[in-house]
């Protein structure tokens, strides 16, 4: 893929979600779909054939990391980690991130890829509501309960294929 392919199908994708500027993906990079932060990465230099996404699912509490973390890391499990990608904590903001690579970025439908960045951010907001759920006495608070990471499984089985 080229930088000019690429900025082409940040347009087509940003057009698909119906985003006041369409050409806010290509130029920074990023958008906001319902309050969750999506960004789009492609280095025709370095990978011309694969695209990083990065979906920012919020900020974990300090008390909670270690929870938080083990519960990323059991849904990594659950989701088919390598293939549809991985579940983590950001180690420069300490939030939790979802991580995608798309590998041939020149195969993706546009309609597709903007399908899964609605996907990824409705699953965030899930995910963001169960933690708010929970009740500070309870057993394990702040963590993601069982119904969260079968919620999580779903955001990263888009076909992208």
């Amino acid at each position: 893929m080229k930088e000019t392919e690429f900025r082409r199908l940040c347009h087509r994708v940003c057009v698909a979600l119906q985003l006041p500027d369409a050409d806010a993906l290509g130029a920074h990079g990023r958008v906001e779909i319902d309050g969750v932060d999506i960004a789009l990465f492609f280095d025709e230099l370095v990978n011309p054939d694969m695209l990083f996404c990065y979906v920012d699912m919020g900020p974990v509490a300090e008390g909670s990391r270690m929870e938080i973390y083990g519960q990323l890391l059991t849904m990594n499990l659950l989701s088919g980690a390598k293939t549809n990608g991985v579940y983590s904590l950001d180690p420069a903001s300490g939030n939790a991130i979802f991580v995608v690579h798309f590998m041939n970025p020149e195969t993706l439908d546009a309609a597709q890829l903007a399908e899964a960045f609605q996907v990824y951010a409705t699953q965030t907001n899930s995910l963001r509501a169960l933690l708010a759920d929970d009740a500070p006495d309870e057993p394990g608070t702040g963590t993601l309960r069982a119904a969260g990471m079968a919620a999580g499984r779903n955001a990263s089985m888009v076909d992208l294929a």
